[in-house]
């Protein structure tokens, strides 16, 4: 089938199922990204240090050879030379600023994973309110609709109605928030895959990190993350954890027929 065809099936689906087709698939393409661009940045790293400290040792080398900076020292510049001063100030120019590149880089990385994990906890909630709207009546509080003050058919609209103006509200909340209405709706047995475990603090600790970051410009030596690359295969984790959450819940199924359409 041509990708035309494919995106024209796939439109054919039960909303609930068509959203989990693009869940599933998106653990691939989404995250995919994420790990191009680390392969990517990785694999030319021994290359790219070679050149900063090329261009490091030439900017320090002006201090050892020209004439202006001959007596600029307290100790004889020959000696600093012997000593391999300003070769070493150039090295540590350049580790420093191959550390500072990769602290920034996954910074970038930490934002858009915590980006793709928002999407995925959207699509579990929808998954959810139209595949089994029932399941939400309790949640839509003081405007829940009881069965005693309308007929089925209209009951059954307007529920619907709430549940897409609570799915907003949701939209605007916290990621907290909106992973506690998933674990309410879903009722995981256990937050365990594997060897990964979801922690519900460690999420909050990565959103106020996230928060800083983008709105007050903290340092990340000051907000306690210290491992982004840990914390971004967490967020990869829970991001895989959904998707089994919702085909345990609700026993929908990858559907094979649609991967060209996303890897």
């Amino acid at each position: 089938m041509t990708s035309e065809e494919l995106r024209e099936e796939l439109s054919k689906l039960p909303e609930p199922i068509r959203i989990f087709q693009q869940m599933f698939w998106g653990t691939f393409s989404r995250w995919g990204m994420i790990y191009s661009f680390k392969r990517v940045f990785n694999t030319l790293k021994d290359d790219r240090f070679t050149k900063i400290l090329d261009e490091d040792e030439a900017y320090v080398k002006r201090f050892a050879i020209e004439e202006e900076y001959k007596d600029f020292f307290l100790v004889d510049r020959k000696t600093l030379i012997e000593q391999g001063l300003f070769d070493d100030i150039a090295l540590k120019m350049s580790t420093k600023t191959m550390n500072e590149s990769e602290v920034v880089s996954c910074t970038a990385l930490l934002v858009f994973a915590h980006s793709i994990l928002e999407v995925f906890i959207m699509e579990a909630l929808e998954i959810s309110a139209k595949h089994k709207p029932e399941d939400w009546e309790e949640y839509l509080g003081s405007r829940n609709i009881k069965v005693d003050f309308c007929d089925i058919k209209n009951y059954d609209s307007l529920l619907k109605v709430l549940i897409i103006k609570e799915l907003l509200r949701l939209k605007n909340e916290s990621i907290n928030i909106r992973m506690n209405r998933v674990l309410a709706v879903y009722q995981p047995l256990s937050g365990k895959m594997g060897e990964f475990e979801y922690d519900n603090t460690r999420l909050k600790k990565i959103d106020e990190a996230r928060h800083d970051i983008v709105h007050r410009r903290r340092p990340l030596q000051e907000l306690g993350i210290n491992q982004l690359d840990k914390e971004i295969e967490f967020i990869e984790e829970i991001c895989k954890w959904l998707v089994l959450l919702v085909h345990k819940r609700y026993g929908l199924q990858c559907d094979l027929r649609f991967r060209p359409l996303f890897i």
